[in-house]
């Protein structure tokens, strides 16, 4: 079973290249700005990534040579050198994964058609707008923009038929965008936002394996996520559900359940299990020890946790 979505082994990945960066690089500041720019750099040629100081070393690179490009500003907020971006996105035959991160824009230059590119992580860049040329990247498999200023996402956001993971969290929506529901091909959904509910179309995504709905104002499933056959991880925390959601009893794949930061109904919540038809299921939330014990004793196949890592959700649905 698949656990480390390309997603999840590319963000591994960053993250324990930019831990040993922080390490062993030293700051290089911009003295008007405050900039500190941490950037890797691999090449087709070498899988070793290299670390570039500012935006104007990495103007001066073969952009023909490049796999995979990650910039993250470390300090003040600086804007992010437009040229540089189009030559990314557009002049980067080779390029695989591009990671934006705190380097502010506010709009994306126009996208050529692009072939090639699967990853695009745009993380806190106070981007208002995703333009509707973003289906010429024809390839994109992954597209996170978490932290930004989005609203809605455009029609032509549809068009993205390789498109399996998308991250949203963080920005303005308040009703969930209809476009999603169209890709077919999505297995990781993350949509961090204040929705007072779910529409009942979550249903088309019936590849989902992954679902992140956290920090909502929902207090209720829509009856067709059951048909949601995959789901192994639903990360449901810090919403306003009070009991074990019906609609995943039935769901017999489910592996790991958030529940923390749930207002929990301590007395119907073991009512609420009853038909669980989910083997070894984890579920985590805020009860106390008594509490969890004391449903185990009702449903001895079932983990409450009481607290979690995310290795321990990978390791418990590899298994």
């Amino acid at each position: 079973m698949e656990i480390l979505t390309k997603m999840n082994r590319t963000i591994v990945l960053i993250t324990i290249f930019f831990a040993s960066l922080m390490c062993s690089a030293q700051d290089v500041e911009d003295p008007q700005r405050g900039v500190k720019i941490y950037s890797l750099v691999t090449t087709i040629n070498n899988g070793k990534p290299k670390h570039y100081g500012s935006l104007e070393e990495l103007n001066k690179i073969d952009f023909t040579n490049i796999s995979s490009v990650s910039i993250d500003n470390r300090g003040r907020k600086g804007k992010m050198d437009m040229v540089l971006l189009d030559k990314l996105i557009n002049n980067s035959p080779n390029l695989i994964s591009l990671t934006l991160h705190n380097v502010i824009f506010d709009r994306l230059p126009k996208i050529e058609i692009n072939n090639n590119l699967r990853q695009l992580y745009l993380g806190r860049n106070d981007l208002e707008i995703i333009p509707d040329d973003i289906e010429n990247l024809k390839a994109l498999e992954l597209f996170s923009c978490s932290g930004n200023k989005i609203n809605s996402l455009p029609n032509k956001f549809v068009n993205l038929k390789s498109l399996n993971t998308l991250l949203l969290g963080g920005n303005n929506f308040t009703t969930f965008p209809s476009q999603m529901f169209a890709l077919k091909k999505l297995t990781t959904l993350g949509f961090n936002e204040k929705v007072d509910n779910i529409p009942e179309e979550i249903a088309k995504l019936s590849e989902l394996k992954k679902i992140s709905l956290l920090a909502t104002n929902i207090s209720t499933l829509p009856s067709k996520f059951s048909k949601l056959k995959n789901l192994q991880v639903a990360e449901l925390a810090q919403t306003k559900l009070t009991d074990f959601p019906s609609s995943l009893l039935k769901i017999q794949t489910l592996k790991y359940l958030s529940l923390c930061g749930n207002p929990i109904n301590k007395v119907t919540f073991a009512q609420s299990l009853k038909g669980l038809s989910a083997k070894d299921l984890v579920i985590y939330s805020s009860l106390e020890e008594a509490e969890r014990l004391e449903l185990n004793k009702t449903y001895p196949n079932v983990d409450f946790a009481s607290e979690i890592m995310q290795w321990d959700i990978e390791r418990i649905v590899v298994k």
